[in-house]
């Protein structure tokens, strides 16, 4: 009887180890970030749509950006399109955990790569490196930033160690809502 509950025990364990690891997340460095991206913007989530991929087994969402700042690469215009995993089409609903979810109004920086996805707003398509730690959500009565492994009590942290990688200046952070694209 003591055998049956060690080999129920040790299979519980394995178990639980092995669905944990493929849930978990790892860090990724700010360096790697920057050098792994084709364009990094401050932006803010204005619109939401969410969509079926091409075989309709997996939904989207596209999240209609407004550009407020281009740190890295180039963009044409005043919006794009972030699409994130996971959303809701019609009383279908799919939620994908860790992933990065994002809500209107939502504003930070985000460190981008073009995505092979439909344009649902008609704006240029962009997925999120590095998926949650790509975002940087600020919070602006507080001043302050988060993204997974870390914190900022002032957003101009975020901005000084942006500038450090990319050797580039960039303006202090004021809390208008002044278009700077």
């Amino acid at each position: 009887m003591k055998k049956l509950y060690s080999v129920i025990a040790v299979l519980v364990i394995l178990l639980s180890n092995s669905s944990f690891s493929q849930c978990s997340l790892y860090p990724v460095s700010l360096a790697s970030k920057v050098n792994n991206s084709s364009l990094i913007i401050e932006g803010k989530v204005i619109s939401q749509t969410s969509f079926w991929n091409a075989e309709r087994n997996y939904i989207f969402t596209s999240n209609l950006v407004s550009v407020t700042q281009v740190f890295k690469g180039a963009v044409y215009t005043s919006n794009i399109e972030i699409i994130t995993e996971g959303g809701q089409v019609d009383l279908d609903r799919q939620v994908v955990d860790p992933s990065l979810q994002l809500s209107l109004n939502d504003e930070g920086i985000f460190t981008l790569n073009n995505f092979n996805q439909p344009a649902q707003f008609g704006k240029p398509v962009y997925q999120v490196y590095s998926d949650q730690q790509g975002f940087y959500k600020f919070n602006l009565e507080e001043n302050s930033a988060i993204v997974p492994f870390k914190s900022y009590t002032d957003i101009n942290t975020v901005y000084q160690e942006f500038e450090l990688l990319l050797g580039i200046d960039i303006p202090a952070h004021t809390n208008s809502n002044v278009n700077k694209f």
